[in-house]
């Protein structure tokens, strides 16, 4: 099966975010449990993207492996969007936190482990539904 990333709903208040990041000066990463080879594809249909750190068939980089692998890529402090429990590690040593579309309960303990620098809210839900969608199909956590 082949993914089409411009199939693919994106949230444009975070790539624009993430877009001025860059533009700014600053590395930006997409760190994703995806598997690489979908996380490669998202991030050469984006073009917003200067790595991709990413599951490899091996290690499913979510939560501790994601940490892991970002300060061992990253020189000094980053900055996490994520938005889902298996941030809360990366958000709790993030210079800055944000979050996209939480539930109360990850918003809950997002609040617990860090202050979030800023929440891209429910805006346009429907997309995010079907992002969620896309993802829970994929199936990531069973990688």
């Amino acid at each position: 099966m082949t993914l089409n990333p411009a199939a693919l709903p994106y949230r444009e208040d975070v790539l624009n975010y993430v877009r001025n990041q860059r533009e700014q000066g600053r590395e930006v990463i997409l760190a994703t449990a995806a598997d690489e080879s979908i996380a490669t594809a998202v991030a050469d249909h984006l073009g917003v993207f200067d790595r991709v750190l990413a599951s490899d068939g091996r290690v499913n980089l979510s939560s501790s492996n994601k940490l892991q692998a970002i300060q061992s890529t990253c020189d000094g402090p980053f900055d996490y969007i994520g938005n889902s429990h298996d941030d809360l590690k990366l958000w709790a040593r993030a210079r800055q936190s944000f979050a996209v579309a939480p539930s109360s309960g990850v918003l809950r303990s997002m609040k617990g482990v860090c202050s979030p620098q800023k929440l891209f809210d429910a805006e346009g839900s429907s997309t995010s539904r079907h992002l969620r969608a896309v993802v829970k199909a994929l199936r990531p956590h069973q990688w």
